[in-house]
């Protein structure tokens, strides 16, 4: 999309980044597959996020809070291999009926939130953001690094998250032709 639309989706990234002191990703559906296209960090935080700008998701095997999103909005993986969750450390695999009910709970609920850490100590939240017609236009998403407090903070970052998507979803609405692709300009 034009470039006024990459701005206020890289602003409320930047706001969300500052508000809560955690990362916020931007993701859009590609080739089947979600992709970084924007992303924002606090200034002064201890980052360990290792996913960066052009980092591709695929939606046939982790099945963490983006994918699960992705899937519930109705985002088609490539097919083949199975779904799996990093629990305790350890990969486990999610089997069909699982991973239908997650991803079934995550689009009613309109955020999922990872509470186990991946295999890079990191989770994540995510919720959709939506064209007014209510196809996907991309993913607002939150990585989490591992802190002994990270729990602490999930209610006050599931709020702050939500009323993000509400206010990008405003600006779609007022201006949905100007939003097509939130990629780099």
């Amino acid at each position: 999309h034009g470039i006024k639309a990459s701005r206020l989706i890289q602003t409320a990234l930047d706001e969300l980044s500052a508000s809560v002191r955690l990362t916020s990703e931007w993701y859009e559906y590609q080739q089947n597959r979600m992709v970084i296209t924007r992303r924002s960090e606090p200034a002064k935080a201890f980052i360990l996020v290792l996913a960066r700008i052009g980092y591709q998701r695929t939606l046939n095997q982790e099945l963490d809070a983006v994918v699960r999103i992705a899937l519930g909005c109705g985002c088609k993986p490539e097919s083949g291999e199975g779904y799996w969750e990093t629990i305790n450390g350890n990969i486990t695999p999610v089997y069909r009926k699982q991973a239908q009910a997650k991803i079934t709970g995550s689009k009613a609920k309109k955020v999922a939130m990872d509470m186990e850490w991946n295999q890079h100590g990191v989770r994540r939240m995510a919720a959709p953001v939506n064209r007014p017609d209510g196809s996907l236009l991309g993913i607002v998403a939150l990585a989490q690094s591992f802190s002994p407090a990270a729990d602490d903070i999930l209610p006050v970052c599931e709020k702050t998250l939500e009323r993000v998507v509400l206010k990008l979803e405003q600006l779609v609405w007022c201006v949905p032709d100007r939003y097509e692709s939130a990629a780099v300009d």
